[in-house]
Protein backbone atom coordinates (compact mmCIF):
# COMPACT_ATOMS: atom_id res chain seq x y z
CA UNK A 1 0.00 0.00 0.00
CA UNK A 2 2.86 2.31 1.16
CA UNK A 3 4.23 2.03 -2.60
CA UNK A 4 0.82 3.13 -4.44
CA UNK A 5 0.59 5.58 -2.06
CA UNK A 6 3.96 7.00 -3.24
CA UNK A 7 2.90 6.30 -6.99
CA UNK A 8 -0.05 8.76 -6.31
CA UNK A 9 1.62 11.69 -4.48
CA UNK A 10 4.65 11.02 -6.78
CA UNK A 11 1.89 12.13 -9.82
CA UNK A 12 -0.31 14.88 -8.18
CA UNK A 13 2.66 16.67 -7.10
CA UNK A 14 4.83 16.36 -10.64
CA UNK A 15 0.89 17.22 -12.30
CA UNK A 16 0.62 20.32 -9.90
CA UNK A 17 -2.93 18.43 -9.09
CA UNK A 18 -5.13 19.80 -5.79
CA UNK A 19 -5.51 16.76 -3.29
CA UNK A 20 -7.61 15.89 -0.15
CA UNK A 21 -7.03 13.43 2.18
CA UNK A 22 -9.50 11.83 4.01
CA UNK A 23 -9.26 9.16 6.87
CA UNK A 24 -12.12 6.53 6.82
CA UNK A 25 -12.77 7.66 10.71
CA UNK A 26 -14.00 10.78 9.16
CA UNK A 27 -15.85 9.20 6.13
CA UNK A 28 -17.69 7.37 8.29
CA UNK A 29 -18.05 9.95 10.96
CA UNK A 30 -19.29 12.78 8.79
CA UNK A 31 -22.06 10.42 6.95
CA UNK A 32 -23.29 7.81 9.56
CA UNK A 33 -22.53 9.98 12.69
CA UNK A 34 -20.32 7.55 14.06
CA UNK A 35 -16.68 6.68 13.91
CA UNK A 36 -16.93 3.08 14.02
CA UNK A 37 -19.48 2.88 11.25
CA UNK A 38 -19.37 -1.16 9.99
CA UNK A 39 -19.33 -1.14 6.05
CA UNK A 40 -22.98 -2.46 5.91
CA UNK A 41 -24.01 1.05 8.07
CA UNK A 42 -22.50 2.87 5.79
CA UNK A 43 -23.85 1.18 2.35
CA UNK A 44 -27.47 1.77 3.90
CA UNK A 45 -26.42 5.22 4.35
CA UNK A 46 -24.85 5.81 1.18
CA UNK A 47 -27.75 4.32 -0.56
CA UNK A 48 -30.83 6.44 1.79
CA UNK A 49 -28.50 9.55 1.15
CA UNK A 50 -28.10 8.99 -2.69
CA UNK A 51 -31.68 6.99 -2.99
CA UNK A 52 -29.82 4.35 -4.43
CA UNK A 53 -32.16 1.12 -4.44
CA UNK A 54 -29.74 -1.55 -5.06
CA UNK A 55 -26.40 -1.00 -3.86
CA UNK A 56 -24.91 -4.55 -3.26
CA UNK A 57 -21.29 -3.69 -3.57
CA UNK A 58 -19.29 -2.66 -0.90
CA UNK A 59 -16.42 -1.31 -2.93
CA UNK A 60 -18.91 1.26 -4.78
CA UNK A 61 -20.32 2.14 -1.72
CA UNK A 62 -17.02 3.18 -0.14
CA UNK A 63 -16.09 5.26 -3.49
CA UNK A 64 -19.07 7.25 -3.14
CA UNK A 65 -19.23 7.66 0.92
CA UNK A 66 -15.71 9.14 0.28
CA UNK A 67 -16.91 10.90 -3.15
CA UNK A 68 -19.65 12.36 -0.56
CA UNK A 69 -17.37 12.97 2.43
CA UNK A 70 -15.15 15.22 0.52
CA UNK A 71 -18.18 16.86 -0.78
CA UNK A 72 -19.48 17.78 2.44
CA UNK A 73 -15.96 18.43 4.04
CA UNK A 74 -16.60 22.43 5.40
CA UNK A 75 -13.26 23.52 5.90
CA UNK A 76 -10.93 22.33 2.70
CA UNK A 77 -7.63 20.45 3.41
CA UNK A 78 -5.24 19.44 0.97
CA UNK A 79 -1.98 17.91 0.94
CA UNK A 80 0.20 21.08 -0.71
Amino acid sequence: MGGVLGIIYLSVFQNDILMIEITPREVKNSLAGYGGADKDQMRKTVKKMLNIPDLKSFHASDALAVALAAFYRKTPRSSR
